[in-house]
């Protein structure tokens, strides 16, 4: 039998299998960046933060001879609890101080307002897209395995983020990314705020 050619996909995990392996992704590629600040040490050696309750996650998917292997992730952050909820409760919930974590109430709707200097304009924005009946998401969390690395992969990984989002009625997105990684989010017509 013949090499398939591998391929990627980009989509949501189809268990709770895909899903937890997708966080250990998230926790390794984080644990081994000048990010490693964002991530709690745990027993599980897995992400997760009260913001997982209400985000769809994301796996980019390495496909070849009928094996999907996990080399991406991305989350998007709303503002409601979403399907895999209850999920990331149970994965949570191996570890005390993990599930306390998670289930903690965010005290903003998305991340990037707990550190951002224009919170306040982002929460102003926020309330005003919720009056006109608008969702807005916070993509997040990006993580690519080291052997899928490069600008090829990433950009691919970023306009799927973008396809999915518009594929879920999502209005807006807010993101916020290192001056290095900009021309990736321009390149799609995002701007500064």
């Amino acid at each position: 039998r013949t090499m398939e050619q591998a391929y990627y996909t980009f989509r949501q995990p189809k268990s709770l299998h895909e899903l937890r392996a997708l966080l250990e992704l998230r926790y390794s590629v984080y644990k081994e960046s000048r990010l490693t600040s964002f991530i709690a040490e745990n027993s599980l050696q897995l992400d997760l933060d009260c913001y997982d309750l209400n985000a769809m996650h994301f796996g980019l998917f390495r496909c070849s001879n009928e094996v999907e292997e996990p080399v991406g992730y991305m989350r998007l952050v709303t503002d409601r609890p979403q399907s895999s909820a209850s999920d990331i409760i149970f994965i949570a919930s191996e570890d005390g101080p993990m599930l306390q974590r998670v289930l903690q109430t965010p005290a903003v709707p998305f991340p990037v307002m707990t550190y951002a200097p224009a919170a306040d304009r982002i929460d102003r924005l926020h309330r005003e897209l919720q009056q006109r009946g608008e969702q807005i998401v916070e993509p997040g969390r990006f993580s690519l395995d080291e052997s899928a690395r490069g600008r090829l992969i990433a950009t691919h990984m970023v306009a799927a983020t973008f396809a999915v989002t518009i594929a879920n009625g999502i209005d807006s997105a807010l993101l916020s990314c290192t001056a290095r990684h900009g021309w990736m989010y321009t390149h799609f017509g995002f701007s500064v705020f």
